[in-house]
């Protein structure tokens, strides 16, 4: 399938994504994230991978503070090793999967508009950033008004803003 064009739905970029296949280059992202986080990032948002998404178990291996999301109906929340609940606003950085992200950082995601509605709630001035490959970086997707753009994006190529 060739690449949607910008004014194609989200369904169809979607479908665009699923037929690629599963991204390589995992160690350059982690190593590029790793530089960029330095040895002590703080309280960590990440996540666990799903199909289509870049493997960072052994850069969150080595973080001191990592919490994970849980999916709860329409909701995202962060969990750290023992089960407590974080405070969004005590996140000192979000690492976020997505299926595909533009350059301008907007999130092509898994459709529910959970990091969406839970990015609002963090405090100013922390990096959300997108974690990809760069072949799922292109140069516009379509963009609704609740989509909240990531501040980074990190790939093989390196982390930038």
């Amino acid at each position: 399938m060739e690449r949607p064009d910008p004014s194609d739905d989200k369904a169809t970029w979607r479908r665009w994504v699923r037929q690629l296949p599963p991204p390589a280059g995992a160690a350059d992202v982690r190593r590029h994230l790793e530089a960029f986080l330095g040895t002590d990032p703080g309280l960590v948002g990440a996540y666990e991978v799903l199909p289509g998404e870049v493997d960072l178990a052994e850069l969150v291996a080595g973080f001191a503070e990592v919490a994970l999301p849980r999916h709860d109906g329409d909701a995202v929340t962060f969990h750290v090793a023992d089960g407590a609940l974080v405070d969004p606003a005590e996140l000192d950085v979000l690492l976020v999967p997505g299926r595909a992200f533009d350059r301008r950082g907007i999130r092509l995601g898994r459709g529910g508009g959970h990091y969406d509605r839970f990015l609002p709630r963090l405090r100013a001035g922390v990096p959300v950033v997108g974690v990809t490959v760069d072949e799922r970086v292109v140069p516009r997707l379509p963009a609704e008004p609740h989509d909240v753009p990531m501040t980074h994006l990190a790939t093989e190529s390196g982390v930038r803003a």
